[in-house]
């Protein structure tokens, strides 16, 4: 099977759905497999396919980082700007490789669904409910601090910019 997913890896889209799908035949919760298939079938047009073989490989593997970001995508692409930001969240917990910082950097996905939720009045609701480090330290964000504002303030990152959160007033 590794040598079809390295295949698949340099094919055009469709032949690579050909490949990824002969790699499930035999491994069929392959996650590897599932997120660069369904990727190749966003990329193909086929999004009702390409969300469900995204979807299928969050359930196999919550913690493999490219689905994290390939989901984000197609959910920014869908509109789902929340459910774009969650995947993010999720990926900044993850001992992702660095390429997939440089991919999100090059792509700025971050800064293009932080436009989608602010178009949609959302940031500041996702943005409370995404910060990891918000709910395990049990900390509350002053009422009075908007959101825009205190994403820019000093000793303050989110998911927004890819780090963990500390909370510091200025």
């Amino acid at each position: 099977t590794r040598t079809l997913l390295v295949e698949a890896g340099v094919a055009d889209p469709e032949e690579a759905i050909v490949l990824y799908s002969q790699v499930l035949e035999v491994q069929p919760s392959n996650a590897e497999a599932l997120a660069y298939r369904g990727w190749a079938r966003w990329r193909n047009g086929e999004g009702l396919s390409a969300r469900s073989d995204l979807d299928e490989a969050v359930a196999v593997d919550p913690a493999y980082p490219d689905v994290r970001v390939f989901r984000a995508s197609q959910r920014h692409s869908d509109e789902d700007h929340i459910g774009a930001a969650a995947d993010l969240v999720v990926l900044d917990g993850l001992a992702a490789p660095p390429i997939v910082g440089d991919l999100l950097a090059a792509s700025r996905l971050r800064e293009r669904i932080a436009v989608g939720l602010a178009s949609d009045g959302d940031l500041l609701a996702a943005w409370r409910s995404s910060i990891p480090d918000y709910r395990l330290t049990r900390r509350t964000v002053p009422s009075s601090l908007s959101g825009a504002g205190y994403l820019s303030s000093p000793g303050h990152r989110s998911w927004f910019n890819g780090a963990s959160t500390t909370w510091t007033r200025r």
